[in-house]
């Protein structure tokens, strides 16, 4: 069984609300509904009776919920022991736009200055970013679309100009009258 299940299973249980634990845990309200589906149909049981407007741990849940805290405190604390083993890992993630921009050509001169640490760099979908700097499953996190949170400090490494370019067979009148959409991220601008 996935940990993130029994997080997603304890964010819920505080929240009391499946669409609240979704945003809270950057995911998706259906996959935070698969999450707990799964969960009890691992337990065969159900974990939580739904009403109209409100929604309440069953005694299954109510069992389940002690368990689920100790398994991810002790997770954590694994993963912590872990990392304090004599060879340091530097695990970074980012956007593709940010591996474009920024980090391919900053991995070499880091691993230079720092010959002793292992560096482990993923590529990964802004949502998927997100939520494992919230897992604190990464230790830097590189997007080039700032995240909206209290809990992440933000550091601006760098800004690029961008530059718009069209063909020559254009006219000059043509190029003019064209509807121009330019899309970077979320930050989406027409012209």
């Amino acid at each position: 069984m996935d940990i993130r299940f029994l997080v997603t299973f304890m964010e819920v249980a505080e929240t009391r609300h499946f669409g609240k634990a979704a945003e809270n845990l950057y995911l998706t309200q259906s996959a935070v509904s698969a999450r707990i589906k799964q969960l009890e149909e691992y337990f065969n049981s159900a974990l939580f009776v739904r009403n109209r407007n409100s929604l309440q741990l069953t005694v299954a849940g109510e069992k389940l919920l002690p368990y689920a805290e100790t398994l991810a405190k002790t997770l954590n604390k694994a993963r912590q022991a872990l990392s304090d083993e004599n060879v340091q890992q530097l695990t970074i993630a980012c956007t593709t736009n940010a591996w474009d921009l920024h980090l391919k050509q900053q991995l070499t001169p880091l691993k230079t200055a720092f010959p002793e640490v292992a560096i482990k760099a993923d590529v990964l979908t802004n949502e998927q970013l997100m939520r494992m700097v919230h897992e604190h499953a990464i230790d830097l996190a590189v997007t080039t679309i700032p995240f909206k949170s209290d809990d992440v400090e933000t550091i601006e490494l760098c800004a690029s100009s961008l530059a718009l370019y069209y063909s020559s067979k254009l006219s000059a009148e043509t190029a003019k009258s064209q509807f121009i959409h330019i899309e970077w991220g979320k930050n989406t601008v027409s012209l």
